[in-house]
């Protein structure tokens, strides 16, 4: 378990920051025909939460107080996924037809 509130702040600077700092922008110039919107962020944050939750529950902290050490080791992940030239971040649940 986790508190969502913390977690969410934390995915949302860890986002922010990947956008700011430039790996983010692999995944919006595979998906984007023109300038992103604040709607493809959206849809980053709940690729990053649904897979930060997938993470969390694989990984079997012991309990909550893990937390740092699992959201640094989640971003390094994140940001090595992102450094290939042809990821997207879009979970099964985003598809569009």
């Amino acid at each position: 378990r986790y508190s969502l509130a913390i977690v969410g702040i934390n995915l949302t600077n860890m986002i922010y920051q990947a956008l700011v700092n430039g790996p983010l922008r692999t995944h919006f110039y595979n998906i984007a025909e023109k300038a992103p919107r604040i709607q493809d962020f959206h849809e980053v944050y709940c690729h990053v939460f649904w897979e930060f939750d997938k993470f969390w529950f694989d990984e079997e902290p012991v309990d909550i107080m893990q937390f740092g050490p699992m959201r640094d080791k989640f971003n390094r992940k994140l940001l090595h996924k992102l450094s290939k030239s042809q990821t997207i971040l879009q979970s099964e649940f985003q598809k569009k037809e």
